[in-house]
């Protein structure tokens, strides 16, 4: 499996804060008598000088029979902070990640989304 066959569909790729940010995830079925375990979180983490910051506003472990494809929509209501970012010295970015393990290997895929007020 790829992390090309992993999909993420989201209703909206910019929000409001407070907002709901609405999606669907499909994972196509293991290949063989794999077991696997899939995993999809909505997060936001820094990047830049210093430590790296994380806060997860959603985890879910997906179940799906072994050998189908998965498809699960979800929703999350977003928290006022912290909302996008950019800067020289500090970037606060907002994902939509899906973590996909067959056997002993990881895949993944992720969306970014913009969380902020409109200009």
């Amino acid at each position: 499996m790829s992390a090309r066959s992993i999909g993420i569909e989201l209703e909206h790729l910019a929000l409001e804060p407070g907002s709901v940010l609405r999606g669907r995830v499909r994972v196509p079925a293991p290949s063989g008598d794999s077991k696997r375990q899939v995993e999809l979180s909505v997060q936001w983490e820094t990047q830049g000088k210093g430590d790296t910051d994380r806060g997860v506003v959603l985890f879910e472990e997906l179940a799906a029979a072994e050998q189908q494809e998965l498809e699960h929509a979800f929703e999350v209501r977003l928290p006022l902070l912290p909302v996008s970012w950019a800067g020289t010295l500090l970037k606060v970015r907002w994902i939509v990640r899906v973590r996909c393990f067959v056997g002993g290997d990881e895949t993944s895929e992720e969306r970014e989304v913009h969380v902020g007020w409109p200009a």
